[in-house]
């Protein structure tokens, strides 16, 4: 992801599909990481329930507190620090909505005895997590047209945008 934020405009013109295909490999990873820390919590709560004998709602609420925590740090940190390597990748927004998503209509059944209590942190989760991927997806669409990624990289050797897009490759040095 550091090298595409820096040299980004070069793949782009040269191989446009392999330029893409590496958003999509980036946002796999975005899935796959997003679903092990959901899972993470998962076994968290079930290790807190079983072993340490700690009440459903502790547990409920330690869990999706976690949650909570994780989504806004990681949308602060892609969204300040991050953001050069990070613009793209938005799966792991998508993957929090659709677990949580999942997790409200299973507790709409009435076999589960779910409290008022979790069910209102859940949907609130959710609608913060629907919020964060919106925000992004419209921080994404103004920087990009404002501040494309791989702008820098232009001005770092001191070439001029009509030099670096006369060659096909730059240095790799």
């Amino acid at each position: 992801a550091r090298s595409l934020s820096l040299k980004d405009h070069e793949l782009m013109k040269s191989n446009k599909i392999c330029y893409w295909s590496y958003v999509v490999v980036m946002n796999g990873y975005g899935v796959y990481t997003t679903w092990t820390i959901i899972a993470s919590l998962l076994n968290l709560g079930h290790a807190l329930r079983y072993v340490s004998e700690v009440s459903m709602k502790d547990t409920s609420n330690v869990c999706l507190s976690l949650l909570l925590t994780f989504s806004v740090i990681y949308f602060l940190l892609e969204n300040t620090l991050l953001d050069q390597k990070l613009r793209f990748l938005v799966t792991p927004y998508l993957v929090l909505i659709w677990a949580l998503s999942a997790t409200v209509t299973k507790q709409a059944n009435p076999k589960y005895n779910v409290l008022d209590q979790t069910k209102m942190f859940v949907a609130s989760i959710l609608t913060i997590a629907s919020v964060l991927f919106l925000l992004r997806i419209l921080l994404v669409a103004f920087r990009q047209s404002k501040n494309p990624i791989g702008r820098e990289y232009d001005s770092v050797d001191g070439a001029s945008a009509e030099r670096s897009s006369s060659t096909s490759y730059g240095s790799i040095f």
